[in-house]
């Protein structure tokens, strides 16, 4: 009977082959769903467009794979129960940590639109959201992508690269929405609330000051259109801020609030 490795091997070939991963995942029931995490994360890796890494690296990752994959099952041989959101989460948290020990997410922090890495950048962005599920950790971590916009934007800008700085101040944007409908929808306890409220206001002010520095350079440079454009995105993320301040104030509030007590008969 092939072992768990041959088998992902197998699923492997079929997904790069477009044959039917069904077919394969059947003759494998009892392992199915480790086999269907360990696709999962591949992909999720492969989407990151990393520059090839030399054969020793690439066994080292599939040798972390696959060394998740049997403490995962020795975990469920003891417990009845193993949560699969947390399987996944310490198999990505490893892989990215594979990742990071070969230098290529390292390499791609200070890169920029154009640059070869800055895809690494974005992609393992999105991972780390993906994989964060306390809401007041990603409403921050949120935060923090939407300043490393302006901040990127201003580089791009001091550089003239005025096309690029925009499409990045629109990413900008869409940060600031997504954190408001997150704070506004998350079922936040109080202390979290306040200490969120505090971040946002940081985040806030970091925002509005590279938002104003594009647009001085902007200007600066004559593209008076443009910086018109960064100013009313600073406008309408200053809106969603106050929005979202006041969501996380009103949590607040329920936690400091108590009932009054009755009175003695």
């Amino acid at each position: 009977m092939p072992d768990f490795a041959t088998r992902l091997d197998r699923c492997l070939d079929a997904l790069r082959d477009g044959r039917s991963l069904h077919r394969v995942l059947q003759k494998s029931p009892g392992e199915r769903d480790d086999l269907i995490d360990l696709l999962r994360v591949s992909t999720d890796v492969a989407q990151l467009q990393l520059p090839a890494p030399d054969p020793a690296f690439k066994l080292r990752t599939r040798n972390l794979m696959l060394a998740v994959a049997a403490h995962r099952r020795a975990s469920a041989a003891r417990s009845r129960w193993v949560a699969r959101p947390v399987f996944r989460l310490a198999l990505a948290v490893g892989l990215s940590g594979a990742l990071l020990g070969a230098g290529i997410v390292a390499a791609s922090a200070q890169s920029l639109p154009g640059d070869p890495l800055y895809q690494v950048k974005r992609g393992m962005e999105r991972v780390q959201l993906s994989l964060t599920l306390d809401p007041a950790a990603k409403a921050r971590l949120r935060m923090q992508l939407a300043t490393r916009r302006v901040s990127e934007a201003g580089q791009l800008s001091a550089q003239g690269r005025v096309a690029e700085a925009l499409s990045l101040i629109t990413a900008f944007d869409s940060d600031v929405a997504e954190l408001g409908r997150q704070v506004v929808a998350a079922p936040l306890q109080p202390a979290d609330a306040g200490r969120l409220e505090r971040d946002v206001s940081q985040g806030q002010a970091e925002a509005d000051g590279g938002l104003e520095a594009v647009a001085a350079e902007l200007a600066a440079r004559g593209h008076s259109e443009a910086a018109a454009s960064v100013q009313h995105s600073e406008r309408e993320a200053d809106q969603t801020f106050s929005g979202a301040k006041k969501a996380l104030h009103d949590h607040g509030a329920k936690g400091s609030a108590r009932p009054s007590p009755s009175p003695d008969n």
